[in-house]
């Protein structure tokens, strides 16, 4: 505990930690999410999407963040902050000091002391968030690193706050079993994999103007073949742009399940 207490936290998370990435070139506009999010956020203090790897679940929340980028801070996690609450609470802290609507009159003041305890860390969370005129949101994106354990702070956080900190959470599957409490109280609302495939409209609306014959029927047979996962569609929507060799959309398919969702597994 003691070598714990040490580790050091005197600086602010990095720039792009705290920033929502850049909007994805080519992307399909999700409306249809976009309102869900919305919904969601505006009645419940915890939303969660959770779903495997390429459900385009970062794509979709970073463009959110963007439309409520007054009230809306970005925080994304990486493996070095596994299970450490400390490494995770001063990420909130520095990433809700970037909005507007609370920073302080001087931007340095932000300073987190290398032995800052996470009562205290939560302490200056709920007191930034108290100085808002109204309700504030956090996305936490890869939010599985956090560890299970850190439901708690999100709780204690939210009840400090009287629901004026709001939480969107983005991870792997898991995340949604370490709310079942909350879920099953109806307290948490949670968008799934089922809930991010793409629909049949959505899959043509990135083939504006394409002449093809057969195009809706093609798009059709794709969307129940992939069963309308994003990385898939969004594959063999580029290659078949080319037009690509034979196979070509596969084997890049093939290729992101073997590099990218197997080894996370």
């Amino acid at each position: 505990m003691e070598d714990q207490a040490q580790e050091p936290l005197g600086e602010p998370a990095p720039w792009f930690l705290i920033s929502p990435p850049q909007a994805v070139k080519g992307a399909i506009q999700r409306e249809r999410l976009i309102g869900l999010v919305d919904a969601a956020a505006a009645h419940e203090r915890v939303t969660i999407v959770a779903a495997p790897s390429g459900y385009g679940k970062t794509v979709l929340l970073a463009e959110w963040a963007r439309q409520h980028s007054a009230t809306t801070a970005w925080l994304t996690l990486t493996h070095h902050d596994q299970g450490n609450e400390r490494l995770v609470l001063a990420g909130v802290l520095s990433a809700l000091h970037r909005l507007t609507t609370l920073a302080e009159s001087d931007p340095g003041s932000l300073s987190i002391a290398p032995d800052s305890a996470a009562r205290s860390l939560i302490g200056r969370i709920a007191e930034l968030v108290e100085s808002a005129e109204g309700p504030v949101s956090i996305v936490i994106d890869d939010a599985h690193f956090s560890g299970a354990s850190f439901v708690e702070n999100i709780t204690v956080l939210s009840r400090l706050t009287d629901g004026k900190l709001r939480f969107v959470l983005c991870g792997k599957p898991e995340l949604a079993l370490w709310f079942s409490g909350p879920i099953a109280a109806q307290e948490t609302h949670v968008l799934s994999s089922g809930d991010l495939a793409f629909t049949v409209d959505e899959a043509l609306s990135g083939l504006a103007g394409d002449e093809q014959t057969g195009v809706n029927e093609a798009v059709a047979d794709l969307i129940r073949a992939t069963g309308g996962w994003p990385i898939a569609v969004h594959l063999h929507r580029l290659t078949h742009s080319i037009p690509p060799a034979p196979g070509e959309s596969d084997r890049l398919l093939a290729d992101y399940i073997a590099r990218t969702v197997l080894k996370r597994l």
